[in-house]
């Protein structure tokens, strides 16, 4: 069985791309061939798996990604699969892997999505793909738009469980590991240790977190430790935003071993301005580490259910949140209870089979289709 998985940009670290290479695994453990065709590459593929680049050129990110799309149906038609995996929108795919939220629910203007070149290819691009019958999604929030905007009938969905890794379900919860990384970290008894982990601090709204932290009162600001471990380019601005603001933080750029830094925290902040799943959220939850976050979170609905932490109401409102905030911090009975509906969580097999999950369709369809 030979696949082929689309994706605009690989390297390792990013969310949609950690879930094409755990499904790859999955599939290679089952005797799958598996090949990834990309327009960049910033990191080798893993052994076995082959790699192939197609450069575009474009002066904007939509017509990069209409050049992808023309050179990959190219690719499409010289070369023969058993199965198309597409993890950005675009067409001519057996499954579409959707990793975003609906762009039409977003864009409701119908004069704009005409006129703009970038509205217009990146809808038709969505459009392309939800036409295939398989569609993977990760919240009951995407189908619901799914369905809303373009009619999708729920049999085409196929609903993924949570793909954290493995190493999560053997993450050390005790005190004594706790305080080990503490003490590694210098942080006093009293200190209060937040952490955002993000790929892009934009849009996972690191600066709204130094915003609910600067109008925090003087005497809370001054307990609090914020470590926001993630790859974007701009950590250092955002550094520098801290430091006049008096903020004790650091950005150490990316971290592969949230497992060890979650532990030691007393709560996530996640203020995300988009944010179709948030894997880090279930990874918080299965290191027993409290999240305060937002709607707008797909996987938002874990923390509600998992009685794992707050969940605030969108719009974003700036004092809600440093309220939310404030009375956590002065309230860590509430904190600690969030501590207990969570212990053992991480246990459960549910949160680390997404890559299982959809290599057995893959298999299912391509033992149908022969």
């Amino acid at each position: 069985m030979q696949t082929l998985f689309l994706i605009f940009k690989f390297f390792l670290r990013g969310g949609a791309q950690r879930d094409m290479l755990q499904t790859i695994l999955a599939l290679q453990k089952r005797g799958v061939i598996a090949h990834i065709l990309c327009a960049e590459a910033l990191d080798p593929a893993p052994e076995g798996v082959g790699l192939t680049v197609l450069p575009v050129k474009g002066s904007s990110n939509h017509a990069r990604a209409l050049a992808f799309e023309r050179k990959a149906q190219d690719f499409l038609r010289q070369n023969k699969f058993d199965a198309v995996i597409g993890f950005n929108r675009m067409s001519g795919l057996d499954f579409y892997f959707a990793a975003d939220d609906c762009l039409r629910c977003r864009w409701q203007n119908k004069l704009l999505n005409t006129l703009l070149p970038r509205r217009k290819i990146f809808l038709q691009q969505e459009k392309s793909a939800l036409q295939t019958d398989r569609i993977f999604t990760l919240t009951s929030r995407q189908e619901r738009d799914y369905q809303r905007f373009y009619a999708v009938s729920a049999e085409r969905f196929t609903r993924v469980p949570p793909g954290i890794e493995k190493k999560y379900q053997k993450a050390d919860h005790s005190a004594a590991f706790r305080e080990q990384i503490r003490r590694q970290l210098q942080l006093e008894s009293d200190d209060f240790l937040i952490v955002q982990a993000a790929a892009s601090f934009k849009t996972k709204g690191v600066d709204r977190t130094l915003a609910i932290i600067d109008n925090l009162p003087a005497e809370l600001k001054k307990r609090i430790k914020l470590i926001v471990p993630g790859d974007d380019k701009r950590r250092h601005r955002f550094q520098a935003i801290a430091d006049m603001r008096n903020i004790r933080a650091e950005f150490p750029g990316g971290s592969d071993a949230l497992e060890e830094l979650f532990p030691a925290a007393d709560l996530m902040v996640h203020p995300a301005r988009a944010e179709s799943a948030g894997n880090v959220l279930i990874e918080a939850l299965c290191c027993n580490l409290p999240v305060l976050t937002t709607r707008r979170c797909g996987f938002a609905e874990y923390i509600t259910g998992s009685g794992g932490g707050v969940v605030l109401p969108e719009p974003f409102n700036l004092e809600h949140w440093s309220l939310a905030l404030q009375k956590l911090i002065n309230e860590p009975q509430h904190l600690l209870q969030c501590r207990k509906n969570i212990h053992g969580l991480h246990k459960q097999d549910f949160w680390y089979s997404r890559g299982d999950c959809i290599a057995d369709e893959i298999i299912r369809f391509i033992r149908d289709k022969k």
